[in-house]
């Protein structure tokens, strides 16, 4: 106590400046300080929502963006579909005849016939036409579509007169014979009979089934009667 007594004692006998810079308080700093009432208040707290809402947006955003940039299954596959449209458009006639006569050779007649229809509608040529029309004339008789063989044959043969040969009738209908179609084969040889009736290779065709008649099969048969060769 005596010691607090002498201290206050020289306190007041120093310079007044001195004395009074005693008694002030250290100066505040330029350092932030936390201010918990401020921190709390509502206004800082819609802030901090205001920032949280803002944080959540762009994360959404930035989902939606990495959805966006991923293309799905069914998209990659429609843009496949397009790209083979687009190089089939791309070919011309004659690429649909070589196409055509490829698959014809590797016996896949469904392929050769489509090929053979993609170039006719590319507007070939009419040397190119032709071709295509023949390979799907033998595309239809080696599958054994015998409608389809007859009905192709014929629309050739109304169409190209001067281009149709006897050779087209009688190896027309061996090819359907060959792929069990032997009713339509001689309704071809028929249609070849009533175009080249001195053709010795289609009356030779027709002659050896009516002698075979008793062996042949029913619908060649029937087809043999219904057209006059058999009574």
């Amino acid at each position: 106590m005596q010691r607090a007594r002498t201290t206050l004692a020289c306190i007041s006998h120093l310079p007044s400046t001195a004395a009074a810079h005693l008694r002030t308080p250290a100066p505040e700093t330029d350092a932030p300080v936390l201010n918990v009432a401020t921190a709390t208040s509502p206004r800082a707290n819609a802030g901090f929502r205001r920032r949280s809402t803002n944080l959540h947006h762009l994360a959404t955003r930035a989902g939606e963006k990495r959805r966006l940039g991923r293309p799905s299954k069914p998209l990659i596959a429609l843009a496949l579909l397009c790209a083979i449209a687009l190089v089939a458009c791309g070919k011309s006639s004659q690429d649909h005849l070589a196409d055509a006569r490829a698959s014809l050779a590797s016996s896949d007649y469904a392929a050769a016939t489509q090929s053979a229809d993609a170039g006719l509608a590319a507007g070939a040529d009419d040397v190119t036409a032709w071709g295509l029309e023949l390979v799907k004339l033998e595309a239809l008789s080696r599958s054994g579509d015998g409608a389809g063989t007859v009905a192709q044959l014929s629309k050739l043969a109304e169409a190209n007169a001067e281009r149709i040969s006897a050779a087209d009738y009688s190896g027309t209908a061996q090819l359907l014979r060959v792929a069990g179609m032997k009713a339509e084969a001689i309704q071809v040889l028929d249609l070849g009979t009533k175009r080249f009736p001195d053709d010795p290779v289609i009356k030779k065709m027709i002659d050896d089934s009516v002698e075979a008649s008793a062996d042949i099969d029913p619908a060649e048969l029937e087809m043999l009667k219904s057209l006059g060769y058999i009574d």
